[in-house]
């Protein structure tokens, strides 16, 4: 776990001072258009399950940029599981979260924050710890 966090440590510094260009260019659409369409990438991603990525998909559905709709994948793998005991099983969990978008503060702005419902669909597998204990009584 050490090793991956500090793999990815240095990639998010030098990713901080990256800033986006304020002027569109002259044949991106306007950013009041509808349909605004985003694909996204997320190099790292913590759930119940461990450390993961998670890749996705966002269209908006009005001019103001207030409701959009979002198609997210996500794969983790449970690193914590990866020892001599388990046989370096990593237990990989796959899930698709559709769902709703609500940016109050609209999703033009130079700040921006949303909330709104998920329908969370989770596959996998999980490793059992078996011991194996041989007390003579």
């Amino acid at each position: 776990m050490k090793k991956v966090l500090l793999a990815v440590l240095p990639a998010f510094l030098l990713a901080a001072p990256a800033f986006a260009q304020d002027k569109p260019e002259t044949d991106a659409k306007p950013a009041t258009q509808t349909g605004a369409k985003i694909w996204y990438v997320s190099p790292i991603k913590f759930t119940e399950n461990g450390v993961g990525f998670e890749l996705g998909y966002e269209h908006g559905l009005d001019a103001g940029g207030i409701v959009a709709y979002n198609l997210p994948l996500v794969a983790t793998f449970n690193l914590a599981k990866n020892d001599i005991n388990n046989g370096n099983k990593q237990d990989p969990m796959f899930y698709f979260m559709p769902g709703i978008k609500f940016y109050p503060t609209s999703s033009f702005g130079k700040v921006k924050y949303a909330i709104g419902p998920s329908l969370v669909i989770g596959a996998g597998q999980q490793t059992d710890n078996v011991y194996v204990s041989n007390y003579v009584g």
